[in-house]
């Protein structure tokens, strides 16, 4: 996972609340049930679950659907070229429309610079993450922020 602050662009709160990040692979046992009734058990428990990486793997449309995450994170590789390539943009917009057809939230990972940032929020990204918002550090340094220092800096 990457070591940056999360930046929440919408009213939703994120912070305290447990999140379980599935890796695409998960997609690949749709017929385990028995994975799927675990992850509707944490669900039911309050426990919120993002697809890390997504667009690195194998995800399924038909997997998503079953598995209905709460977030899909798009890989940092994605992210990168969206500010020099125009098809990065739409490819990434692409992603966003699925999530939006699947009532899935999308966030964007590896958001290195403000073009970045104000990229993935006209793409229509709900949240952000990477080292534009704070550079990773020990954690004594990164435990006293809070959502309001956050905010101040880059809302």
């Amino acid at each position: 996972m990457d070591n940056s602050i999360v930046y929440e662009m919408t009213e939703a709160a994120y912070a305290g609340r447990i999140t379980l990040e599935l890796i695409e692979t998960v997609f690949l046992e749709e017929d385990n049930s028995a994975v799927f009734e675990r992850l509707d058990c944490l669900r039911d428990l309050g426990v919120s679950l993002e697809v890390d990486n997504f667009g690195s793997g194998r995800a399924s449309i038909v997997g998503l659907r079953r598995v209905a995450p709460d977030f899909l994170k798009i890989d940092h590789r994605l992210i990168e070229p969206v500010t020099t390539s125009e098809s990065a943009g739409r490819l990434v917009g692409s992603i966003v429309e699925i999530g939006g057809a699947l009532d899935i939230a999308v966030s964007a990972v590896g958001v290195k610079t403000a073009a970045h940032f104000e990229m993935i929020k006209r793409l229509g990204c709900t949240r952000a993450q990477g080292a534009y918002f704070y550079q990773p550090g020990a954690l004594a340094e990164v435990c006293p922020l809070t959502d309001e220092n956050v905010m101040r800096r880059f809302g």
